[in-house]
């Protein structure tokens, strides 16, 4: 009697394990997106300007989507051909041509241009202190070198304030809404345009967790190498014929809660834990994308 009681248990055991290290032959290989080389100009000659274009650059490099190259670093601005052609270039110049030439040869695949626009400080009267503010006025503008081609471009502002009505504070303050660690996961615009302009793409590889039929936590084939970080948010999607056509049709949504290595991050699954245990044990290969965060309100963070 206890032989079969313990043979029952292990075959529970058994058929409690199965589905929960789902390793399915996919329909195709996602292979998951590089990091882009990208070229980042800033103009601007005063002082704030100079800040803004180095909090804009740390917050560049904060996010881990990109490999930077900076057009005023030394190795990049001692090259002839983007020095010579870097001078007085606005857009629809003659030269805008050969200025994305150089950048090519370069080994950049996209070209960030980022303008300020303005830096205003205003003071608000209290009943007992007066705050100073600061709002900071960016352009970015993404273009393709390779065809001179305009991708995306987009007005932002960042904000700071001093209780003390110090006008330094204040613009350290906005500064500080560029390059703040949280903004990854906030309501960042700069980080939602480069989340929008250069999402991270990769699929499922296994259902790491599963219960009563429901993906519970997945892995992913794309990680740090890749731009993936704690939070980053992901939408799944799968090919579906539509008419003569195929489109992808999202199934879930899910969140990384710990990058393993380079090319692997464990992510749990936020939405859709039915369709993509369903979906992955049939084979179907399931797509990831980074996507926008939304807040309570509807609106779109990174």
């Amino acid at each position: 009697m206890k032989t079969t009681f313990l043979r029952k248990m292990a075959m529970c055991v058994a058929m409690t394990v199965i589905p929960t290290l789902s390793v399915n032959a996919q329909e195709e290989e996602v292979a998951a997106s590089n990091k882009p080389t990208v070229f980042v100009e800033a103009s601007g000659t005063s002082s704030e300007a100079k800040a803004v274009r180095n909090a804009v650059l740390t917050a560049l490099s904060n996010c881990g989507r990109l490999i930077i190259l900076d057009a005023e670093s030394e190795a990049i601005a001692s090259k002839e051909d983007i020095r010579r052609t870097g001078e007085n270039v606005t857009a629809g110049s003659d030269m805008v041509a050969e200025r994305m030439g150089a950048v090519v040869r370069l080994g950049a695949q996209y070209y960030l241009n980022v303008t300020v626009d303005d830096v205003s400080h205003t003071s608000t009267k209290g009943s007992s202190s007066t705050t100073a503010n600061c709002k900071i006025t960016i352009t970015v503008k993404a273009i393709d070198p390779s065809e001179s081609k305009v991708l995306n471009t987009q007005q932002m502002n960042f904000t700071g304030s001093n209780s003390k009505n110090l006008r330094d504070e204040a613009f350290n303050s906005a500064l500080e809404s560029i390059t703040s660690k949280g903004s990854v996961l906030g309501q960042n615009p700069l980080l939602q345009f480069i989340d929008s302009q250069f999402p991270v793409v990769c699929q499922i590889l296994e259902i790491n967790e599963a219960k009563k039929d429901k993906a519970v936590t997945v892995y992913v084939n794309a990680g740090s190498d890749n731009g993936v970080t704690k939070g980053t948010k992901f939408e799944v999607f799968k090919d579906k014929k539509v008419g003569t056509r195929v489109a992808s049709v999202p199934v879930g949504e899910l969140t990384a809660e710990d990058v393993q290595a380079g090319d692997l991050t464990l992510c749990k699954v936020s939405k859709g834990a039915d369709v993509i245990f369903t979906e992955f044990n049939n084979g179907t290969t399931l797509k990831v994308k980074s996507r926008a965060k939304k807040d309570v309100w509807g609106k779109i963070g990174l």
